[in-house]
């Protein structure tokens, strides 16, 4: 039996979260979540992979990356 490729597929509505190493606000997956969660490194892979280090939570959000948006707009467009 062989595999074969399929288009991917939208990610599950993603968290938004806001990064210090460029105070730009990411869309992480649930799956990068727990990801950042299991590895006990307390960062986590956005979509756009770049590597999203949490402020504290009462932080204001960022701008939201363009990266992102436009990974999750293709996403859109696909359906």
């Amino acid at each position: 039996m062989r595999a074969t490729a399929s288009a991917p597929t939208r990610p599950a509505r993603p968290i938004w979260i806001t990064s210090v190493a460029d105070d730009t606000e990411h869309a992480v997956t649930h799956d990068a979540m727990a990801a950042g969660f299991t590895d006990n490194t307390g960062t986590y892979r956005a979509l756009c992979r770049a590597t999203v280090i949490p402020p504290a939570m009462t932080e204001p959000p960022g701008a939201r990356c363009p990266i992102c948006r436009a990974i999750l707009r293709n996403y859109r467009r696909r359906r």
